[in-house]
C-alpha cells in the first residue's frame, strides 16, 4: 500500500473509531483572562470558510450580544481543523450567561457560565493525568460542574493521552466528551510531557484562549502565566521547559513570583500548579520509580529553591497516577507535620483522574509523605477567606472523600 492510502485508511479508521467530525463549531471550551467583566471562549471549525462569532446574553435563548473573534490555523499532518477564539466582554460579575458558538448559519450547543468575580469562597476543581480512554474521573466533572459547585478547573498536565494521537482526532474526541465542563467554567491548564508532540502545538494551539497577556502575569505564551482571582496570586509553570536561570520561563517566573510577594497583603495566598512533581513515593513500575527517584530530585535541585524563596502556599502537580498529599518539606525533610503557617510549600499530587496508562502502585515510605493512595479521583480545593483554605480528593470509585486538609494562617510567614 502507498504511503498516500495508508495514511487515508489511518484517517479512515481515526473517523470511525473517534467520530465524525461536526458540520458547526466543536470542542468549546472557557478561559479567563484575568478580567472579571470578560470571558475567552475557543472552539474548533473544519470548514476553512466559517466565521468567528458568539453570541449571549443573560437569558437561555435570548442572546442580546454577539461578538466577532479571531481563528488561525493549527499546521499539523493531515488535521485540517481551525482554531477559533472570542471574547465576551461587558460582563456582570457573578452573573449567569447562556451563549453559543458559531459562524452566523452553523451555531453549538447552547452552554452557560457564572462570569468571575473577587468574592469568597471560590471552589477549584483540581487534576491531572486525566485521557479520552479510561477518563473514569468524566461522569463526576460533568456533574459537578453541572451542578456550579466549582468556579474554575486546573488541569495540572497530561490532557487527552494524547491530543496528537490519531493525526489529532484522539484530541479532538477528548475535547468534545469535555464539553459540558470545559465550556461551563474557565479551563485553565499546564502542559504536561504528553503535550510535547510538534512542539506543543497541540497544546499552544487548543488552549489559545489562555493569552498570557498583561493580565496573565505578561508571560506572551499559555504555556506559563499567572493570573491573580479573588485574594489569590495563581502562576501556571511548565516542568517540560527549563527552568535553569537566565532561561525564558525563569527570568519570566522569578520576577512574577516578586511581584507576588510585593503584593502579599492583597493576594495572600501564592499557589503554583505545573505538571511533574518534585517530591514522590512511587516505585515497582519501572517508569514511576524512575520518575520519583532520578527526576523528581534533580527537579527538586531547580523548582525547590524557587518555591521556598516566593513563600509559596501550594505546588499542585499530576505525573504520578495515584495521589499523594505531602507535609511541608525541604531539601528532603520534613519541616511540621501540620498546615498552620507552612514554613514551606505543601505538595499535592492528583494525577489519577482516569487515562489509558492506568493507576500506578506501591509507594516507598518517606516521612514528608503524610498520604498517598491508588484510588482514580480529582480534588477540590476551596478558598475561604485570607486565613483558610480546604483540599479535598474525591474518589471516583467509592463517592467518599479520601484525604483533606485545612491549611491555616495566623501570622505572615517569615
Amino acid at each position: 500500500m502507498s504511503t498516500w492510502l495508508s495514511a487515508v485508511f489511518c484517517v479512515s479508521l481515526a473517523l470511525v473509531a473517534y467520530g465524525v467530525r461536526a458540520t458547526g463549531p466543536e470542542q468549546v471550551h472557557l478561559a479567563w483572562n484575568g478580567r472579571y467583566d470578560q470571558m475567552r471562549v475557543t472552539w474548533v471549525h473544519f470548514d476553512d470558510n466559517a466565521k468567528t462569532l458568539v453570541r449571549y446574553g443573560p437569558v437561555s435563548g435570548q442572546y442580546d450580544s454577539t461578538v466577532e473573534g479571531n481563528q488561525h490555523k493549527m499546521w499539523l499532518p493531515i488535521w485540517k481543523g481551525r482554531v477559533h477564539d472570542a471574547t465576551l466582554v461587558n460582563l456582570i460579575p457573578g452573573a449567569e450567561y447562556f451563549y453559543q458558538a458559531g459562524d452566523g448559519t452553523n451555531w453549538s450547543n447552547e452552554f452557560s457560565f457564572k462570569a468571575l468575580q473577587p468574592k469568597l469562597p471560590v471552589t477549584f476543581g483540581v487534576y491531572g493525568d486525566f485521557g479520552d480512554v479510561n477518563a473514569q474521573s468524566m461522569l463526576k466533572l460533568q456533574n459537578e460542574t453541572a451542578n456550579r459547585n466549582f468556579d474554575m478547573i486546573l488541569h495540572v498536565g497530561d490532557i487527552a493521552y494524547d491530543m496528537n494521537d490519531h493525526f489529532g482526532a484522539v484530541g479532538d474526541h477528548f475535547m468534545r466528551t469535555l464539553e459540558p465542563v470545559a465550556a461551563s467554567v474557565p479551563y485553565m491548564v499546564c502542559p504536561g510531557n504528553h503535550e510535547n508532540h510538534w512542539f506543543f502545538l497541540h497544546y499552544t494551539e487548543r488552549f489559545s484562549g489562555i493569552t498570557g497577556d498583561e493580565n496573565m502575569g505578561n508571560s506572551g505564551t499559555n504555556l506559563w502565566y499567572s493570573f491573580n482571582y479573588a485574594n489569590m496570586h495563581i502562576v501556571s509553570i511548565s516542568t517540560e521547559h527549563s527552568l535553569l536561570p537566565f532561561t525564558k520561563q525563569r527570568r519570566w517566573l522569578d520576577a512574577d513570583l516578586a511581584w507576588a510577594n510585593q503584593n502579599r497583603d492583597k493576594y495572600p495566598w501564592l499557589i503554583v500548579y505545573g505538571h511533574r512533581p518534585h517530591y514522590c513515593s512511587n516505585r515497582k513500575q519501572i517508569g514511576a520509580a524512575l520518575d520519583c527517584a532520578i527526576e523528581a530530585p534533580f527537579l527538586r535541585l531547580i523548582l525547590e529553591p524557587i518555591l521556598y524563596k516566593a513563600k509559596v502556599d501550594i505546588y499542585f502537580a499530576g505525573h504520578m497516577h495515584s495521589y499523594e498529599r505531602l507535609w511541608p518539606v525541604r531539601k528532603g525533610e520534613t519541616v511540621q507535620k501540620d498546615y498552620i503557617d507552612v514554613q514551606s510549600p505543601a505538595v499535592v499530587i492528583t494525577g489519577s483522574a482516569g487515562c489509558k496508562e492506568k493507576l500506578d502502585h506501591d509507594w516507598k515510605d518517606n516521612d514528608w509523605s503524610a498520604f498517598h493512595a491508588s484510588d482514580y479521583g480529582y480534588g477540590r480545593l476551596k478558598v475561604y477567606n485570607d486565613t483558610h483554605l480546604h483540599w479535598e480528593q474525591l474518589s471516583d470509585v467509592t463517592d467518599a472523600v479520601i484525604d483533606e486538609f485545612w491549611m491555616v494562617k495566623t501570622q505572615k510567614r517569615l
